[in-house]
Parts: C-alpha cells; structure tokens; sequence
C-alpha cells in the first residue's frame, strides 16, 4: 500500500456515506491504523441521541469495527486507541470495546479498561453471552483484580430498584394496605438472560472461588430484599422478608420460579461450595449470614447445618434449637425441621442433655393455645376441632426428634402416627403452602378478610400452614372453602 493509496483513500473517507461504511465494515489491514489515527478517526465515539419526541437513538461507530478486527495484530497500539476514549453510555461502542478486551484475555484489559466494561452492564440492552464469556476468563480473581472484579460480579447480579418505586410510595400513603403498592426490584437483565448468567458464569465462578463469591451474593441478596422494602417497613427492623413465600426452596427452583428465588439459590449453591470446597472460609461464611437481619439468611444457615452437620456446626445447631422460643406458639419451617431431624441423626443423645430435652419436650406438649385457636377459627370452633389440631400440632413438632424420643413420650408419639388420618408426615409437610389450585368449582376463603387483617406476619404465615379443613359448604356444594381462595 503506497503513501499516495493511502492518501486517496483517506479523502474519500471524508465524505462519509457509504464509502465510509464500507471501509470500516472490510478494512482488515493493520496498516491503515496509524493514519487513520492520525486523522482523527478514533477519537469521538458517538454519543446516545435523543429526538424531540422523547426517542433515543443509539448510533453505531463503524471506527471500532475496524478495531476489533486488527486487534490481533497490533494489540499495544489499540488499546492506547481504547484507553484515550471518553466515558461513553452508547451501548455499542461498549459492546465493541468488552469485545476489545475479551480478546485481550488478561487480566491487565480488565483491570484497564473497568470503566467500560461496567458501563456496558449498566447500559446493557443484550449480549448476555459476552457477559458470560467475562465471568469464565480465569484470571478474574487474580491479586491485580482484587477490586475490579467484586465490582463488576456485583454490578452482574445486583437488583435495581422498582422503577414504579416513586408511584407506589404515594399508591402507599393514600392506603397502607394497598396491594398494588409492594415494591418489585428486578435484575438489569430479562429473566431468561439472567437465568443464564447465574447458570453459565456466576455458578462455575463458585466452584472456583467459593467463598469470594458466596460473599458477594449474601450482600446482593440482602441488598435485593432491601429494595423490596418501603422505608417505614424497613426501619421497623423486623426480619421478615416473606422468602418463604417467593424462594419456597433454597436449593431448587420451583414451579413458577420467582426471578428472587433465582439469586438466592445461586448463592446456597456458593454457599454449600464453600463448606465443600473451602472449609477454612466456614467461620467466616457463618458471621456474614449472621451479620443480616433477615429471616432468609437465617433459613440459610440452618439449611446448610441440616446439610454438614459435624462438630464445627454442633455449637450453632445447639443454639438455633435452644434458643427456639415457639415451640408451643408455631409450627417449624421447612428448614429448621429438616436441621433438627438431621442433627438428631447424626448427633444422637449428645446433641442435648436430659434436661435440655425435657425443656423443649414440655414445651411443645403445652402448645397450642386453645384461647389463641379459639379467636382464629371463631364461629368454627369446638373442643372436639381443638383436639384434633393439638394432637396434629403434637405430632408435626415431635416427628423432627423421633430419634431422641423414649418412653411415654415415644409411645404418644407412636399413638399421634397410628390415629393419623391424613398423609405420612415427611420433610415436604413442613413446606410453606404457596401454589394456587385452579378450577371449575368457585372457592371461598375459610377465614373473613377483615380477620386476617388483624393477623400479624407470623400469625398468618402460620395460619396457612396449619390449616387443613378444606370443605365444601353445606348450603353450596359448589362452593369450596379452602386456602387458594385467600388469594
């Protein structure tokens, strides 16, 4: 290529058009670099437009195109080309860029050109694939990234608040109790891509990096839940979170799968990868699940007690069974039972002492309270429908200890299983009942909607766990009365 091609070809390219777009979209010569450098081709990446109308426009820069393709040959000289951009929002001109340091492979282009490569999260309208081919680059947690890459994996999986978060604060103060008020935050990603993500970058990282990475997603998650909240709500400082009913399972996805649930198995999965992978880190795993209020990481502690007990999580099973205070008041959560049968199990008589067990024995035999049952089934209630739901409370918080259960105790017990009318007890019995059954019949709720209003959280948590006296009405066979009509 002589100085007087170059030259003609460069005149050209100052008229724009279509000469303009043809060259840059099949110049493949790292020759050209220098002078089109020098004319000032890659200075000024296109900016996002927007029309009178309110429309925005996201121009294309043909420029990058060409520098994409020559990379492999003069790498040095395009990414001092790169590193002199401006800021930019245009999402292609950063898409070209994380193309740039996808083939840079090294942690240098990373940690150099981090600036773009979160702006194209933050702008991202798809690509999702790019996104992954970053998270499976080896050396992300490499020293040199130390601060780039918790950064970026954050700005990956962090919810963004509700963008209807303003007109629901005001829904809100016109009535507390409206429901179109709750709060949805949402990933910056459409689900499926999300989805993907999680799958294809964010689990292979946690095989890798546990403990790096099981941190990261207990701040997104409690950031999530955060977000989820209204103020007032927030600094009341309670715990709920209501997980049981958006993530019913920490380590499975479920029918209808809240886009919630999707994050915080990805980090139970970290999580369990840390107690196999990097048993070091399990302390300090521990505290950061405690250092949230919310009740999801509570779950999640006891989830992964259920899962590895052994003499480093004894002491912590001990505490969370000891310091239980509801025995008589509430049935367990899918969790916490699954953690009492396991540690009775494994652990046998030494979990607790005598008198330990004793304690918690008498007070689950001393529940329910037949004043609080009275209130809740009102019109409905007799001795007889009491009875019958104590001797099923009896039965649903003994049936965890089986193991550590003797004597007259054991022989109750025994009695609870044999009178049984209704299906065998497992560790699914404890689930939290969410799903909605459809049909041809109308249905009814079993309690009036202004009794539940006075129900606090836990009540009514409990309420719908407990309740099974699904019935069709006298007057109206048509007419079920059953828990899905409480949606």
């Amino acid at each position: 290529m002589t100085p007087i091609e170059i030259d003609r070809a460069l005149l050209l390219l100052k008229s724009r058009g279509s000469n303009y777009d043809y060259f840059f979209q099949n110049a493949d010569d790292a020759v050209w670099l220098k002078p089109l450098s020098e004319e000032g081709y890659f200075l000024n990446p296109p900016d996002v437009e927007q029309t009178t109308k309110g429309q925005y426009i996201i121009p294309k820069w043909p420029p990058l195109e060409y520098l994409i393709r020559i990379f492999d040959a003069a790498p040095v000289e395009v990414n001092g080309i790169i590193a002199s951009l401006p800021n930019t929002d245009n999402f292609w001109v950063l898409e070209g860029i994380l193309k740039i340091v996808l083939k840079a492979d090294s942690a240098d282009a990373i940690s150099r050109f981090s600036r773009f490569v979160i702006a194209f999260i933050e702008n991202c309208r798809w690509g999702h694939e790019l996104i992954i081919s970053l998270l499976k680059k080896h050396f992300l947690f490499d020293a040199q990234l130390s601060e780039a890459t918790p950064a970026l994996l954050f700005k990956i999986v962090e919810f963004r608040k509700d963008p209807l978060e303003q007109e629901k604060r005001s829904r809100r103060k016109e009535n507390p109790e409206a429901m179109n008020s709750l709060l949805e935050p949402t990933p910056r990603f459409k689900r499926w891509e999300y989805r993907q993500i999680l799958e294809k970058g964010i689990l292979p990282l946690a095989e890798q990096e546990p403990y790096q990475v099981a941190r990261l997603l207990v701040d997104a998650v409690a950031s999530m839940i955060r977000l989820g909240m209204h103020q007032e709500d927030f600094e009341k400082g309670s715990g709920q979170d209501y997980s049981e009913i958006w993530c019913r399972r920490l380590n499975r996805p479920g029918h209808n799968q809240d886009v919630r649930g999707l994050l915080v198995q990805t980090l139970t999965y970290a999580c369990e990868q840390v107690y196999e992978k990097a048993p070091e880190s399990v302390d300090a795993l521990d505290q950061a699940l405690r250092n949230h209020r919310w009740n999801l990481f509570k779950r999640l502690r006891q989830h992964l007690y259920a899962s590895h007990p052994s003499d480093q999580t004894l002491p912590w099973i001990r505490e969370q069974i000891l310091g239980h205070e509801e025995y008589s008041r509430w049935t367990y959560h899918y969790e916490f039972q699954l953690m009492i049968r396991k540690a009775s199990e494994h652990f046998g008589p030494r979990l607790f002492s005598e008198d330990e067990r004793k304690g918690i024995f008498e007070a689950i035999l001393r529940g329910p309270s037949e004043e609080t049952f009275r209130e809740r089934e009102g019109e409905r209630y007799s001795e007889e429908l009491f009875q019958r739901y104590r001797r099923y409370f009896h039965r649903r918080q003994l049936r965890p200890f089986l193991v550590l259960l003797s004597g007259d105790l054991r022989r109750y017990f025994d009695e609870l299983e044999g009178e049984a009318q209704t299906e065998p007890l497992t560790d699914e019995s404890y689930s939290f009942r969410s799903e909605v059954t459809t049909g041809t019949v109308s249905y009814r709720s079993p309690k009036p909607a202004e009794d539940l209003e006075r129900l606090t959280d836990e009540e009514l948590l409990t309420y719908l766990n407990d309740w099974e006296e699904e019935h069709q009405d006298e007057e109206d066979w048509l007419v079920e009365v059953n828990i899905p009509a409480l949606a």
